[in-house]
């Protein structure tokens, strides 16, 4: 996943900061969802946080199914992170490159394999 998307890709705070950890962990191969739970102060984002953890794919679904979910999500978040900069452009060389990104994710396909 890491080569697809980014904490950078995430633009909701609450969100971008579990992804922030998360990433952190992956790179130390210590994956620890609790611990990024307690990180946050509110019962409410804790609670957010822990959703975020707790979303299953269904046991039923085939192979194929569960890669287009992951796709379908890596998709939306790195698209609504190219829309945000998008936005955010200040100069032509910026938005060329969002554009580009934007044009690659159409031939995206993670396996599960």
């Amino acid at each position: 996943v890491k080569d697809y998307i980014s904490e950078e890709d995430f633009i909701e705070p609450l969100y971008k900061k579990v992804a922030e950890m998360l990433f952190v962990q992956l790179r130390e191969n210590k994956i620890n969802p609790a611990m990024i739970i307690n990180y946050f102060e509110s019962e409410e984002e804790q609670k957010e946080a822990a959703g975020l953890f707790h979303a299953k794919l269904d046991g039923d679904m085939s192979v194929q199914e569960k890669e287009k979910a992951l796709n379908e999500t890596i998709m939306r978040v790195k698209k609504n992170s190219l829309d945000y900069a998008g936005r955010n452009a200040t100069d032509v060389e910026t938005l060329q490159r969002i554009i580009r990104e934007k044009a690659k994710l159409q031939n995206m396909h993670i396996t599960l394999n």
